[in-house]
């Protein structure tokens, strides 16, 4: 893990690993699923993104203030969407009834996701 939470979605989880990637692993094993490079395009040397389980999908907040929206399949990769939402952060986002509260160094925002 690098600087960030992973999120468990059935046997497996989903977090942010040490080169900046995204991974899927079984939680059991260890094994990892997959691993993609290029969420956390950040220029420090640690990343930071902050994962929510939304069912059967993932939403990441990147550090530079991009949501993707992913799915929860450990066989492979899928992007559903993707926003920009805010400025650069390292909070973690909190969600109820179909909104996603967050900040970055300006402003608090509110995101409300369609379902």
């Amino acid at each position: 893990m690098n600087f960030a939470s992973p999120v468990a979605v059935g046997d497996y989880l989903y977090g942010l690993g040490p080169t900046r990637n995204i991974f899927c692993l079984e939680a059991k094993t260890g094994k990892t699923m997959w691993s993609k490079e290029g969420y956390t395009p950040t220029t420090t040397e640690r990343g930071h993104a902050a994962f929510l389980a939304l069912g059967k999908n993932v939403l990441l907040l990147t550090d530079m203030g991009e949501l993707v929206l992913f799915a929860a399949n450990p066989s492979e990769f899928k992007e559903l969407g993707r926003a920009q939402v805010c400025g650069a952060n390292w909070c973690n986002p909190a969600y109820a009834d179909g909104k996603l509260f967050l900040r970055d160094a300006r402003e608090l925002i509110c995101v409300e996701l369609l379902p």
